[in-house]
């Protein structure tokens, strides 16, 4: 008997897509133990059409999107991820969708701009249910 096909999440393959673009995976050592970490790519920035989108997907009830330093604390940067409940009843949990930085915004969007998303309400609440720090709008907390 065939399996069913599983639907994919159109915002979710969207978000992921531009993830694999913009940044990637690196192995290091930090205290002479290996690593992996995460690093932009500067020189892929995001469209006007993309950061558009991904505004649009957030403050209401599936994303979160929450600041962070990246680049190993040389960057100001923007994580998306997943607020989702693994069953009915059960608290909500995240998985990590996109992240990039402030210098991969397009010309046009500002950090204020993007704060003025991730301090939305909805979004307040559902970075706090899924137990992430309250986020600081001041782009010099993520940026060291």
């Amino acid at each position: 008997m065939a399996q069913p096909a599983t639907s994919v999440n159109p915002d979710i393959a969207f978000l992921e897509g531009i993830d694999a673009r913009v940044s990637r995976m690196e192995k290091g050592t930090y205290g002479n133990q290996p690593i992996t970490y995460r690093m932009s790519a500067d020189d892929e920035a995001l469209t006007e059409n993309e950061m558009e989108r991904i505004l649009s997907l957030m403050n209401g009830d599936d994303y979160v999107i929450s600041p962070q330093n990246m680049n190993m604390g040389f960057r100001a940067g923007i994580v998306v991820a997943t607020a989702e409940a693994q069953a009915p009843g059960l608290p909500l949990d995240s998985r990590w969708l996109l992240s990039f930085t402030d210098k991969q915004f397009p010309a046009s969007y500002t950090w204020e701009q993007v704060a003025d998303v991730y301090m939305g309400p909805r979004n307040l609440e559902l970075l706090a249910q899924i137990g992430a720090e309250a986020p600081d709008p001041r782009k010099s907390r993520y940026d060291y």
